[in-house]
């Protein structure tokens, strides 16, 4: 149910949806206290249902605010509404995604490959510093973020902490053997299903993979099924 034109706990009021996934939605919205512009995002109607899915909306919330870094979204509040609904409040971005311009380009050169690599890899040393393993890093869970005046004139901003595994305390809710993520940038033990075995070197993995992509204009591990990608992998 879209809840464009509503005032979300007495205070964001949803102007329009930017984007939506399988858990929940992104509005712009208003703050109407602060007069600002953020991004609101709201767990789909009915999800509340859903324990597991909300234990993960809940540790993306908790997971992105403890990480105050630049090249991490912003999070200025969280909560549930007197409706039962959870929400995460963040800064607005303008720009559009590393996956959107590698559809579009096909490929980059060596010097946003560069920066993107630095940025992204700066965001990992404290997340991971953090005991916080991203698990899901991707071309498109990585946003160029528009920074006018700066060189390059961009910010990275990695998105969706929804699947990171916090290292020593995950094992309730992403048991052994539960293969999370995206297949075509899994490290081998995370396609294998080995998640307590799961470390920063994860993440790593991933990054080179999407670093390949940027230079090839093809994906590192591709395949006609999900098992013949696994396979690529493992």
């Amino acid at each position: 149910m879209e809840l464009k034109g509503q005032v979300l706990a007495g205070r964001y009021e949803l102007v329009s949806v930017v984007g939506s996934g399988g858990m929940g939605s992104v509005y712009e919205a208003i703050e109407l206290n602060m007069n600002r512009r953020v991004a609101v995002k709201v767990l789909h109607h009915g999800m509340e249902q859903n324990q597991r899915g909300v234990e993960r909306f809940l540790r993306e919330m908790r997971i992105s605010s403890k990480l105050e870094h630049p090249h991490t979204v912003r999070i200025y509040d969280f909560g549930e509404t007197e409706e039962h609904q959870l929400y995460l409040a963040m800064e607005l971005l303008s720009g559009e995604s590393l996956g959107s311009l590698l559809r579009r380009d096909g490929r980059t050169g060596l010097d946003l490959l560069l920066s993107v690599g630095i940025q992204v890899s700066k965001a990992l040393r404290a997340a991971h510093h953090a005991g916080i393993i991203h698990r899901d890093l991707k071309p498109d869970n990585l946003f160029l973020a528009d920074e006018p005046g700066s060189n390059p004139p961009y910010r990275v901003k990695i998105l969706d902490f929804g699947i990171s595994k916090i290292q020593k305390a995950d094992r309730a809710l992403t048991r052994d053997m539960a293969v999370m993520g995206t297949p075509g940038y899994m490290a081998p033990e995370q396609a294998m299903g080995h998640t307590a075995q799961l470390g920063p070197e994860a993440d790593q993995f991933a990054l080179g993979t999407i670093a390949y992509e940027m230079l090839t204009g093809n994906v590192a591990f591709d395949g006609e099924t999900l098992a013949e990608i696994v396979l690529r992998v493992v």
